[in-house]
């Protein structure tokens, strides 16, 4: 897919290149799915001269780093060696991380001096969509740049080859995100859990730990499960402050679902909504930083369950 709603941003990197002004460390975040490394290619692309990202396959002054898992010391070595050899090709040498968060703690700090004594030919790129687990050491280092979730509209426009309800359904609940669109239209699992928040005011509701336990357990074993479970409360305690606040049924995101959200914030009471989505809001942040999911998940559940009692 072609970088999308960062054109404006990648122009002012370029100009800041070209006047000799960008720094040599960058820090791209924000949520997974959005073109993080996408506009990091094409800032790399441009770094070194070249017309298309695709021209930096092979490139002898480009390096990419990307674990599945973690990025250890091994990793962080090869680059080390990558970027005190001079640049064979021009004037710069470029370092991508992508999920730089990915790094272990060996690994962020072996990285640390090359941050802070870094070759006048080198830019550094860091991607990241959990920057709170990167040092302190590291995030004052270089400079961040939090790109924003896509509209929902730019998320619809850019699925021109599903059909219109799928495109819908997937822009609606992608929060911002390409990679969950295409989540979306490609699983039907994934497309199960939009409704799950129900089941969980429910069983909130009937005081039933032991669902809550197993939804825990469930959603608590993958962590981007647990992400996109945290979400879809959010999405669906939004809804639920519309109705109890505004009796406003016309934007919401579970539009067919006006009268359990209603049931839902009686149940809770108008007042604690507001509370509900700071803990949950309090629990993504956690999330984000390495908890535990599993963990993170039942305290929530609890906390939420012990908040309907008061």
């Amino acid at each position: 897919m072609a970088l999308i709603g960062f054109d404006e941003m990648l122009g002012m990197l370029k100009t800041l290149s070209d006047e000799g002004r960008l720094s040599h460390g960058i820090l791209f975040s924000g949520m997974e799915g959005i073109g993080k490394k996408k506009l990091a290619m094409n800032l790399s692309a441009h770094l070194l001269g070249l017309r298309q990202c695709e021209d930096l396959d092979h490139h002898p002054d480009f390096l990419f780093l990307e674990q599945k898992t973690t990025l250890g010391v091994e990793e962080i070595k090869k680059a080390i060696g990558f970027v005190i050899e001079k640049p064979l090709f021009g004037k710069r040498k470029v370092l991508l991380i992508n999920d730089a968060h990915k790094m272990n703690l060996p690994a962020q700090n072996k990285f640390l001096k090359t941050l802070e004594e870094p070759p006048d030919f080198l830019t550094i790129l860091l991607v990241s969509a959990a920057p709170g687990r990167l040092l302190d050491t590291i995030r004052s280092r270089v400079v961040e740049f939090t790109l924003k979730p896509h509209s929902e509209d730019t998320i619809y426009h850019a699925l021109k080859d599903f059909p219109e309800e799928e495109r819908r359904l997937a822009a609606r609940f992608s929060g911002g995100s390409f990679k969950r669109a295409f989540g979306i239209l490609e699983d039907e699992e994934l497309r199960k859990l939009f409704f799950f928040p129900e089941k969980i005011f429910d069983a909130l509701s009937d005081g039933n730990r032991l669902k809550l336990l197993d939804y825990a357990k469930e959603y608590g074993k993958d962590r981007e499960l647990a992400a996109l479970l945290l979400d879809h409360l959010t999405l669906w305690l939004r809804d639920m402050a519309l109705v109890a606040h505004h009796r406003n049924t016309t934007n919401l995101y579970y539009q067919d679902r006006g009268s359990v959200l209603v049931r839902h914030s009686q149940i809770l009471g108008r007042e604690r909504i507001s509370w509900a989505q700071e803990l949950i809001e309090k629990a993504q942040g956690q999330l984000a930083a390495n908890c535990n999911p599993e963990i993170l998940l039942w305290t929530c559940l609890l906390q939420l369950q012990e908040g309907i009692n008061l």
